[in-house]
């Protein structure tokens, strides 16, 4: 009877850890998966974070531009 039991027992644990060991599986795939989604998407946030910050730092234009107008400013008051 207690070689029966025993029996049963590991049947049953058996089939419970291979059920087990397949939902483990599947939850981590499952959060590799979103892992690896929320760092393309934290990636993608940097990348755009610097493109805003460089194009506001990027004045060069907008400074060259105001150099031509003092310029043509003291050439009108003949300060040059």
């Amino acid at each position: 009877m207690e070689n029966l039991t025993k029996e049963y027992f590991d049947q049953k644990f058996d089939a419970l850890a291979s059920e087990l060991k397949g939902d483990l599986a599947a939850t981590e795939a499952r959060l590799t998966k979103r892992i690896d989604d929320a760092q393309e998407e934290l990636a993608a946030m940097t990348k755009r974070g610097f493109e805003d910050i460089e194009k506001r730092l990027d004045v060069r234009t907008e400074v060259e531009g105001l150099r031509l107008q003092m310029r043509e400013v003291r050439r009108e008051l003949n300060l040059s």
